[in-house]
C-alpha cells in the first residue's frame, strides 16, 4: 500500500489506547472513512487505516488492514439490533461472515434465531459448492433447518402486517405467500420448528 494524504485521526487515537477491543477499532475506522467521504473498504481508506494503526509503533500486514476495513463496513451498515447479535458471537465468527460478502440482513437471519456454533457458521457461509471442503451432512441439515425457521418467522411477520391493514387486497404473489404460510401453520410446522430450537437438543 502506498502512503495516503488522508488522516484517520480517530483510528490513530484508538490504536494507542490500552485494552482496545476490535469492535471499538472498527467503529473508529468507519467513522474516519465516513467523515473523509471515502468508501470504508476503498484502497485509500485501507492506506489511511494502515498509517493510523502503525503510528502506534506496530506493523500491520496489508491483508489484516483490509480485513479490518471489511468488517468495519459490515458493522457500520448494521443496525443496533444486529450489532447486539454480532457481539454475542465475537470477532472471529463475524469476521468470517463479513468476509463472505453476506449483507447484515442475511447474516442476522442466519445468526439470530439461535446461537450457531462456529462450524455451523462456516458451513453456512461456504455453501454446498465450496471448492475447498464440502459441508458435512449434519452441517447441511443444520443450515436447512435454520433457513426453514427464518422462513416461518418471515411468514409470521407478513401475516401480522396484513392483520394490521384492514381492507388490504393482496396481489396474487402475496396471496400465494400467505397461503403457503397458513398451510405450514395448519400442519403445525412452525410449532415443531420452534419447539426444536427451544429444546435441549439444540446446543
Amino acid at each position: 500500500m502506498a502512503s495516503s494524504r488522508v488522516k484517520f485521526k480517530r483510528t490513530q487515537k484508538a490504536a494507542t489506547q490500552d485494552r482496545l477491543t476490535k469492535w471499538e477499532l472498527i467503529e473508529a475506522i468507519a467513522a474516519d472513512a465516513d467523515e473523509s467521504g471515502l468508501p470504508i473498504t476503498s484502497s485509500e481508506s485501507c492506506v489511511a487505516t494502515k498509517s493510523a494503526l502503525e503510528s502506534s509503533g506496530d506493523e500491520y500486514a496489508d491483508g489484516t488492514v483490509k480485513e479490518l476495513c471489511v468488517v468495519a463496513k459490515f458493522d457500520y451498515e448494521s443496525s443496533p439490533k444486529q450489532r447486539r447479535v454480532w457481539r454475542t458471537y465475537g470477532w472471529t465468527v463475524i469476521r468470517t461472515v463479513a468476509k463472505s460478502g453476506w449483507t447484515p440482513e442475511a447474516a442476522y437471519d442466519l445468526l439470530s434465531a439461535r446461537h450457531l456454533t462456529r462450524v455451523e457458521v462456516n458451513a453456512a457461509v461456504r455453501g454446498p459448492g465450496h471448492p475447498d471442503e464440502e459441508p458435512s451432512f449434519e452441517a447441511k441439515c443444520a443450515t436447512w433447518v435454520h433457513r426453514a425457521n427464518a422462513l416461518m418467522m418471515d411468514g409470521a411477520r407478513l401475516a401480522e402486517e396484513v392483520e394490521r391493514t384492514p381492507g388490504y387486497a393482496p396481489s396474487s404473489q402475496a396471496e400465494l405467500a400467505l397461503s403457503i404460510y397458513h398451510r405450514m401453520t395448519e400442519r403445525q410446522l412452525d410449532a415443531e420448528i420452534r419447539a426444536f430450537f427451544e429444546s435441549e437438543q439444540v446446543r
